[in-house]
């Protein structure tokens, strides 16, 4: 193990210290070094002396004077002669050069190597200028929000993000090892990445992202190891193996000579430590308990690193931990930042514009982001400029009536400020989580109220029974002047050459505030904990806080209008190609939505004690195996399906109509295995159906039912939903008309669902295309219709399972009994379609559905892969397993926010 050094990490280094710093003597120069006499006489001793009386001083040497000079204190243990102290230290070939060093106590020599260390720190700590967190939303918490796993991701591993509310779990890793886990009360804010080598901890989080395939544990022991300044060739081989795939030559230099340099002054002060910490008389115990740990922590954790002999990870997590947490340093006390702070994310464009995202974060591997992306928000108001109406595009809504009967609440000394009375608040959503086709509603009358009117400070508020607390809401109002003030200051920092925002919006940001404030003490007085509608309120509250986003986006982009989101490092695009069938309303909603989300920063701790983290855009293996989960729970539900459908031996009722549900449920299962693999692997989907996007190669094909591996050659063809009519089918005389009605609803359900999942899918593929091109409008484009139809999939699969239900119901009561279809019936069917193929009926069946022969054949391999589970399957049990998920499957779904329909006039 190398000499106890301090640890590594950050602000750990000025925080151990801090409590060590040496009393200051400004006024009290150092004494002048005595002299020291050389004597090299001897043949095989170089002697060095100097005066006993000289207190403070000892001996170093160097091997030469060209900067920079690493002095080394002789290792060796002066002798008294006299009245001198006398050194002899064997001779050497090269040149030595000998000086005395005045250290007048030890704190001294530990402060100067704590600085030494921290002035090449990887990484600075410190909050950036670049973002600005929101207080105002600290009370805003939705409930639900869309699944961002939903979202395809880019080929370098970014998302694109509709207007919305979005979440998903990330993976993240440590950049600040030798403290604690984060505690579930401390704040976290985006931050830039700074210092010397930044920027190859982000090459390294760039590269994670990209391809997570070398593992998350891995590449957080690389980052241990740059934080730690380990060299990069004494690392375990995966380790090694992941820095040389991420890194250059030049980048793995440059860790290599920072090791160097940290070992260098580690070794040059090594005795210096030895003589004052653990010497005749040292000091080492004592030190604080926590500045022991941290000592010997660094020295142990990096040997552990560089061991040639792999500790398992918990071990390594175990250690990187193991200091304690140190006291705070001057000059950084923590920031009030609660748990779940709001951050506005600036984008390129010109006006400005941006998103706002938080951070929950679990532990350090894995945090939940949520996003909010300004969307279309109506807010209405009356002849006074009361808002009496909220709505969102979903059908979300808040409509507030005031009560003339309560005289207003007047403000002495402020006439511009008035309190109102709500009458009553009609509320419309969230979904029904029974239904989530249909919004709850529901009616409060005579609670709360309203401050309304730009405070201008001074005044005193009345009194009222229906105003509680007047003086307190004029106080929130004076608050949130000050606060979106200093908003519009800090936006000409965070996005410069930003205009002040317009006057309008700052009376409409500040209306909307108080808004905000008053409707949340009115649901919190009529909806109490203990209310079956509290678990909707925070989604009830968010429309309003959502309304207030959309107005901070506005007054983000200042005087100049309405704000433009483009890619990054693209210039914006006010308009796209104009096409038949598009009003100017999704050109110019497109125009300023869809953020990429590809985080080249991480996130700040509040508290300077605790750890830093480093985001990347890769979900958890959780997160992607919930997401995954139902999208496998569907497919594992078809697969039995399918097979009993097949069954030509079965004793079925609807002969013609059997057919078209069996090519209903086989092209819905392979749909949606298609439509998941396009947006868990978008890259890699495109190779294997070998998609190339080149305008060179375009076709020209158009509409929903373009062959599989040739959408994305239209990635700008608007992709609509192709939905069609099976048409008249032929029954036995002895189906009851109940019967036939329940199977063609359950037809036209099946249908429905195959449409809106080819759509989506093609979507996804265009969408890659348009990447491919570089054609940022159409990539936003086909994003939108990729969300608008995996929504409208969501919607049909509820739809569907409820026809499923209803058709079995119908077939029970009319005394048809469940079919038991044994595993060797299922085996027999699978050798039969490996032999035959699928037969010409079914063939076209598919063919009539609008898929191509490519589509049919993959539809076909689908069926041939797999092995029955059980030893029989009874055909009710299954379709009423297939309507459960495709339920569970629907409601994750239609959790997508609702878009302007890109094809809408």
């Amino acid at each position: 193990m190398r000499a106890p050094r301090l640890i590594c990490a950050s602000v750990c280094v000025l925080a151990l210290t801090a409590t060590l710093r040496p009393p200051v003597r400004a006024d009290e120069p150092p004494p002048t070094p005595p002299e020291l006499t050389l004597v090299v006489t001897d043949p095989q001793w170089d002697v060095l002396s100097w005066p006993q009386s000289a207190e403070g001083f000892y001996l170093e040497e160097a091997s030469g004077l060209v900067p920079p000079v690493i002095w080394h204190p002789v290792d060796a243990v002066p002798l008294s002669d006299g009245d001198l102290w006398r050194v002899a230290l064997p001779k050497r070939e090269g040149l030595r050069f000998f000086q005395l060093r005045y250290d007048p106590d030890w704190p001294s020599i530990f402060w100067d190597y704590a600085h030494k260390l921290a002035a090449d720190l990887p990484v600075k700590a410190g909050f950036s200028d670049e973002f600005l967190d929101l207080p105002f939303l600290d009370a805003f918490a939705p409930w639900r929000l869309a699944p961002l796993w939903g979202v395809p991701r880019q080929g370098e591993g970014g998302y694109v993000l509709a207007p919305g509310l979005w979440e998903i779990a990330l993976q993240t890793f440590c950049l600040k090892a030798g403290t604690g886990a984060p505690g579930g009360g401390d704040g976290f804010v985006p931050a830039s990445f700074q210092g010397p080598r930044a920027d190859l901890l982000l090459k390294v989080l760039d590269g994670f992202s990209a391809d997570p395939s070398g593992g998350q544990e891995s590449t957080q022991v690389l980052l241990w190891a740059m934080l730690l300044r380990t060299r990069m060739d004494s690392l375990p081989g995966p380790v090694q193996a992941l820095a040389n795939q991420w890194l250059s030559e030049a980048d793995l230099q440059r860790l290599n000579v920072a090791a160097d340099g940290k070992h260098a002054i580690e070794d040059a002060y090594a005795e210096r430590f030895k003589l004052w910490f653990f010497g005749p008389g040292g000091v080492f115990e004592q030190l604080p308990r926590e500045v022991q740990d941290a000592i010997l922590w660094d020295a142990g954790f990096e040997e552990s690193l560089a061991s040639s002999v792999e500790l398992p990870y918990e071990a390594l997590q175990e250690l990187a931990f193991a200091a304690a947490e140190p006291a705070e340093p001057d000059g950084l006390p923590p920031r009030d930042i609660p748990y779940g702070r709001w951050a506005w994310m600036p984008t390129d464009g010109n006006p400005p514009a941006g998103y706002l995202i938080r951070f929950l974060v679990f532990w350090y591997g894995e945090t939940l982001v949520q996003f909010c992306v300004p969307e279309e928000i109506t807010v209405e108001t009356d002849v006074f400029g009361r808002i009496t109406r909220i709505a969102d595009l979903g059908g979300n809504e808040i409509h507030t009536s005031y009560d003339a009967t309560v005289p207003s609440l007047a403000v002495a000394g402020d006439d511009g400020v008035t309190g109102h009375a709500f009458g009553e608040i009609r509320l419309k959503g969230p979904a029904d989580p029974e239904d989530p086709r249909r919004l709850l509603e529901t009616v409060h009358a005579g609670v709360g109220w309203v401050l309304s009117g730009t405070p201008a400070g001074g005044g005193t508020p009345g009194a009222g029974a229906r105003f509680s607390d007047p003086q307190g809401r004029y106080d929130h109002a004076l608050s949130q002047k000050a606060e979106i003030r200093r908003l519009d200051t800090e936006l000409q920092r965070v996005h410069p050459g930003r205009t002040p925002g317009p006057l309008d919006s700052v009376a409409r940001l500040l209306d909307l505030a108080e808004y905000c404030e008053g409707l949340r003490l009115a649901l919190l007085e009529a909806e109490p904990d203990d209310s079956p509608e509290f678990p909707y309120l925070a989604d009830r509250l968010g429309l309003a806080y959502r309304a207030w986003v959309a107005e901070f986006a506005r007054f983000c982009a200042g005087e100049g209008g309405a704000p433009v989101r483009s890619l990054p490092g693209e210039p914006p695009e006010l308009a796209g190609p104009p096409q038949p069938g598009w009003g100017g309303r999704i050109k110019n909603f497109l125009s300023r939505v869809f953020p990429r989300y590809k985080p080249p920063y991480y996130m700040q701790a509040a508290n300077s004690g605790s750890q830093n983290l480093g985001l990347s855009p890769v979900p958890t293996n959780a997160q992607t195996q919930s997401g995954q989960a139902l999208q496998q729970q569907y497919q594992q539900a078809v697969k039995p399906l399918d097979k009993l459908l097949s069954l030509l031996s079965l004793p079925f009722p609807l002969k013609a109509h059997r057919k078209a549900i069996d090519a209903g449920i086989s092209w819905n299962f392979n749909l949606w295995g298609r439509a998941g693999d396009a947006v868990n692997d978008p890259e890699g989907y495109a190779k294997r159906h070998g998609l190339k996007f080149t305008r060179a190669s375009r076709t020209g094909l158009a509409g929903a039912g373009a062959p599989s591996g040739m959408a994305g050659l239209d990635y700008d063809v608007p992709t609509v939903p192709l939905f069609w009519d099976y048409g008249p089918v032929e029954v036995d005389p002895d189906i009851t008309p109940a019967r036939l009605e329940a199977t063609t609803v359950l037809i036209d359900r099946l249908m429905r669902v195959s449409a809106c999942l080819q759509a989506a899918t093609v979507a996804i593929e265009r969408q890659y295309g348009a990447l491919q091109a570089g054609d940022g409008y159409w990539y936003r484009l086909q994003g939108a219709y990729a969300v608008c139809h995996e929504r409208a999939a969501g919607s049909a699969l509820w739809d569907a399972a409820g026809a499923i239900e209803a058709w079995i119901a119908v077939l029970r009561d009319e005394g048809v009994e469940d079919p038991w279809i044994t595993r060797e019936d299922l085996e027999q069917i699978i050798g039969q379609l490996r032999t035959e193929g699928f037969s010409e009926w079914k063939k076209a069946s598919f063919r009539k559905a609008g898929l191509s022969e490519e589509a049919i054949e993959e539809c076909l391999q689908a069926s041939l892969d797999w092995t029955p589970e059980l030893d029989g399957y009874p055909l009710f049990g299954s379709l009423e397993e297939v309507a459960r998920v495709s339920r569970e499957l629907g409601a994750s779904l239609m959790q997508f926010p609702v878009l302007p329909d890109p094809a809408s006039p």
